[in-house]
């Protein structure tokens, strides 16, 4: 006698040795109670392309900040340049050269 059990329900032990004894090509479908969610094969390309991407990603930003530092010099110098010719017409003394 089962207290939790409805009699419209099937038997839950019946219905496991039924899932079983069924072959593998039924068992190993996807939604199939028995499949596994994911083997450790198929994510192996995944798993490659994250231990690959990562370094990958590293090189890349130091290009990046190496190239935007460039930058920074470049419009650093504009701005001072800026300056001392609008301290020239302003009669004020020139701005200090950055180091």
């Amino acid at each position: 006698m089962a207290l939790f059990r409805s009699e419209t329900e099937p038997d839950a032990e019946a219905e496991i040795a039924a899932i079983a004894q069924s072959p593998p090509e039924v068992r190993h479908r996807p939604g199939h109670p028995l499949c596994p969610p994911a083997k450790l094969m198929d994510m192996l390309g995944l798993l490659i392309a994250v231990v690959i991407a990562i370094p990958v990603l590293a090189i890349v930003s130091i290009v990046l900040t190496l190239g935007t530092r460039e930058h920074v010099k470049r419009l650093e110098f504009r701005l001072a340049s800026l300056e001392t010719r609008l301290a020239g017409t302003a009669g004020e003394a020139p701005a200090p050269k950055p180091v």
